[in-house]
């Protein structure tokens, strides 16, 4: 099962649960000029099914901050260019050995 997620200029704030949260197989999530933050659990919570496919983040200056767990948490691949990720009580967990690349700003 494919699942794609694209967000340029969203603001997702203030739910109990993950800001964002995809489950399954295959899934590839963008995200481009957004605001994560203030979310009762991780920011954005990307978990992998069992079939092993690999999943992917990307985002592009964006900001994740003041969420209740992990800003990022993810199995898959993880690409950060000109973000910001702030004031969680855990940063990124990351849980496969697939690549991952940050960039600092």
């Amino acid at each position: 099962d494919n699942t794609e997620l694209n967000l340029f200029g969203c603001e997702i704030f203030n739910h109990s649960g993950s800001g964002i949260r995809l489950m399954g197989s295959n899934t590839a999530t963008d995200i481009t000029y957004s605001l994560i933050y203030n979310n009762g659990e991780s920011g954005l919570y990307e978990e992998q099914s069992s079939s092993g496919l690999p999943s992917e983040v990307v985002m592009n200056n964006s900001l994740v901050a003041y969420n209740g767990s992990y800003g990022l948490r993810t199995d898959g691949a993880v690409d950060i260019n000109y973000s910001t990720i702030l004031e969680m009580s855990r940063y990124i967990k990351h849980t496969s050995n697939t690549s991952k690349r940050i960039r600092k700003i």
